[in-house]
């Protein structure tokens, strides 16, 4: 339970910075206004949520084998699909972002799951006492103190 917990305190810390980081950008850089930037949140929580999913499946890179299984993947996609047609077309419930702002907002999600996969296989590595330094200390403890006979 303690891999679970760190890997997943590590990734969520991760969906933070990755959260303030767009709202940064908005905000300080495009200068949009709150409710504007609700929107652009709002698309980058579902876009980015499944991706986490992609990559907490295996230890492994997440684009490596065993692939998702096809009512994941396909849910996934469908309810992605549904939150862009939702703030490009939002029918007045909330301000439309344009087909462009949106796709920057997937190159921006699909940019950090490479970010998170990275840190996930790092998390594991060192708690697999795996990272070149840990792999030093173990061989430095086996050698042997005395002459050897």
């Amino acid at each position: 339970m303690h891999r679970v917990l760190t890997v997943s305190t590590v990734l969520g810390l991760i969906g933070v910075l990755q959260t303030f980081g767009m709202l940064l950008i908005g905000k300080d850089y495009f200068h949009m206004d709150i409710a504007y930037l609700q929107t652009l949140i709002f698309l980058k929580l579902a876009i980015a949520g499944h991706l986490t999913l992609f990559i907490t499946r295996t230890r492994k890179p997440f684009f490596r084998k065993p692939y998702p299984s096809a009512i994941l993947l396909w849910s996934a996609i469908l309810t992605k699909a549904a939150a862009t047609l939702f703030v490009v077309y939002p029918m007045g419930q909330v301000p439309s972002i344009t087909w462009g702002e949106a796709g920057a907002v997937w190159i921006y999600c699909i940019l950090w799951i490479f970010i998170e996969d990275w840190a996930k296989i790092r998390v594991y590595k060192h708690l697999e006492l795996k990272t070149p330094r840990h792999q030093d200390f173990i061989a430095l403890t086996q050698k042997k103190l005395g002459p050897s006979t």
